[in-house]
């Protein structure tokens, strides 16, 4: 989506003429494009028209799937999961259910109706999770003995987006509760994702010396990596300034390619998201 390249709207073109490829491979591809207009070409608004396009054309194709089979060929798997984390991230409600669904099953113990779904559901459900659901994954990342569990808890503890949970997962990763080398990951996931990004680059401010205390040798180049994710001229001043003020040894070109990339967002943004409103206004994506 470069400067004599293709456009967004070939981009969505495309993406929307493949969605009956029988191919998992072809099906994640174009999803993943889409992704990426989402989060680096479209504001709120339009990610929603753009949501609402993905689920009024997609949902048909996920439906015509069917559940799990039993002799299903491993294309199909992948396939049926692709859509269902699409979706899933498309805010579609019958996919948000039954990724609710599975999530449960799974956290009773029981075994879920469809096993190949099960990190694809958690990963959909913990957005709008409840406390309960958070304080079971706080108990897996503070103390199960599985390192890989107990990382896999970690990152999904990010994934919570209420405003009071997004604040103790920020609070909890400054704590003794988190290992140092644990600490940052949190941090950056959290800068990193566009509906948590704005709440934990007020705490990384507020609560810097916390933060710095608990970095290694290389984990505060990874948080000031992380901040290369916002798409905004005042956050990429915001940033400047304030690592300016709070340096990190050692993070000086790393803090120089955040800023080259907030840039180069802020000019892709700029040159395709009118092309972005147009394609939605021509295929009657309106926010629901």
């Amino acid at each position: 989506m470069q400067a004599g390249q293709a456009t967004v709207g070939d981009y969505l073109d495309l993406a929307l003429a493949m969605k009956h490829d029988p191919s998992a491979m072809v099906m994640d591809t174009a999803l993943t494009r889409v992704g990426a207009i989402e989060t680096k070409i479209a504001d709120d608004e339009d990610r929603k028209r753009l949501d609402a396009v993905i689920r009024r054309e997609y949902a048909p194709v996920y439906a015509a799937l069917g559940g799990a089979q039993r002799h299903e060929s491993e294309d199909h798997a992948d396939l049926r999961e692709t859509l269902f984390e699409a979706l899933g991230q498309a805010k579609d409600p019958a996919v948000l259910a039954e990724a609710l669904t599975l999530t449960q099953q799974l956290f009773a113990g029981q075994k879920p109706v469809d096993p190949m779904m099960g990190d694809a559901a958690v990963a959909l459900a913990t957005p709008q999770g409840d406390v309960a659901l958070y304080d079971r994954l706080t108990k897996v990342a503070s103390s199960a003995a599985d390192p890989g569990l107990q990382e896999a808890a970690l990152h999904l503890l990010t994934r919570f987006e209420s405003p009071e949970l997004l604040q103790r997962t920020l609070e909890f990763a400054v704590s003794d509760q988190v290992r140092n080398q644990d600490s940052w990951m949190l941090i950056a996931l959290l800068l990193e994702r566009r509906e948590t990004q704005e709440q934990a680059w007020k705490f990384e401010q507020t609560h810097w010396e916390q933060i710095a205390r608990k970095s290694t040798a290389s984990s505060g180049t990874r948080i000031v990596e992380a901040t290369g994710a916002f798409c905004a001229v005042e956050k990429r001043d915001e940033v400047a300034k304030f690592f300016a003020v709070h340096p990190v040894e050692g993070s000086e070109r790393t803090l120089a390619k955040a800023l080259d990339t907030i840039d180069d967002c802020v000019a892709l943004r700029h040159s395709q998201a009118p092309e972005l409103r147009r394609w939605l206004d021509a295929h009657g994506g309106l926010a629901q």
